[in-house]
């Protein structure tokens, strides 16, 4: 049975902002926190759609669907007669709540060479965070497993916060490189992310996020281990502004050339008025 994690990313992106937040508050002509916007946001949308992804992967599901164990409390799964259709119920997981309903293309138990699937996502909730709508799913198995997970033409997820709410366009390619041939094994596991989306902030301002250089990561790291991320802040206006976050530095910002396990990142922040390099560390915050 191949074994079946979540992809969390957001403890490393909520970090980068709180980073920069206490920046803003301890320095002048460093970036506003409304400025910063769609970091937080983006980060929350990319944790649902990304964990959402590993739900609609079907390797590892078992006939009984018992091959999804990675929570302290299992959701409820329930299968259709013609076995094309997965519920997950997560009302009876802590900190989670709400539904996905997973439609597969064919019959995924039997055939995993090529999947595909559409998810819709009923306030679906991790810890206070809840998401709702539509994606699409593919996976593909060959000498490494690709999953591709998008929003359709014209939907979009809504991820509520409390009072807050904002939407994500995008698509997110997940390439599963390395460690998926031992089982038994989390830390030989490397992760390669790709993609880009588009949405409004919590702040109503229009946003894009595109991976620059693809995103690399291992369950046996806390932090992103190479890639370069940019998300660029009201777009089409003269207040446009762009943050760039390059996670393959040292202590000094010095480029790394092979993916390494620590905690430095630069941000790189360029408004109309304003350019900022900041040499962070996920250890000092």
């Amino acid at each position: 049975m191949i074994k079946f994690r979540f992809l969390l990313l957001i403890p490393l992106f909520v970090l980068a902002f709180s980073s920069c937040e206490e920046e803003d508050q301890t320095s002048i002509g460093t970036p506003a926190e409304e400025d910063l916007q769609p970091i937080q946001d983006n980060t929350k949308a990319e944790q649902g759609v990304m964990n959402s992804a590993n739900l609609m992967n079907p390797y590892g599901l078992d006939e009984d669907l018992s091959g999804k164990k990675a929570f302290d409390e299992n959701p409820v799964y329930s299968i259709s007669n013609d076995s094309l259709q997965v519920t997950i119920d997560f009302s009876a997981v802590d900190n989670m709540d709400g539904e996905i309903i997973i439609t597969y293309n064919t019959i995924p138990l039997y055939d995993f060479s090529q999947i595909s699937a559409t998810a819709e996502l009923i306030n679906y909730t991790q810890g206070t965070i809840v998401y709702n709508g539509l994606l699409n799913f593919s996976m593909t198995i060959g000498d490494v497993i690709t999953m591709t997970v998008a929003t359709p033409d014209g939907e979009e997820i809504t991820i509520q916060d409390g009072n807050l709410e904002s939407t994500w366009i995008g698509e997110r390619v997940m390439t599963w490189t390395e460690g998926f041939d031992t089982p038994a094994i989390a830390s030989d596991d490397i992760y390669e992310v790709s993609g880009s989306a588009r949405g409004i902030t919590s702040n109503q301002t229009n946003y894009t996020a595109e991976i620059l250089e693809t995103l690399v990561f291992s369950p046996d790291c806390d932090y992103i281990m190479y890639g370069e991320q940019q998300i660029k802040n009201y777009v089409g206006t003269d207040n446009e502004t762009t943050l760039t976050l390059t996670y393959h530095v040292d202590s000094g910002g010095n480029t790394l050339t092979e993916p390494t396990c620590n905690s430095y990142f630069n941000l790189n922040f360029v408004s109309q008025n304003l350019e900022l390099n900041l040499v962070l560390s996920f250890n000092d915050m």
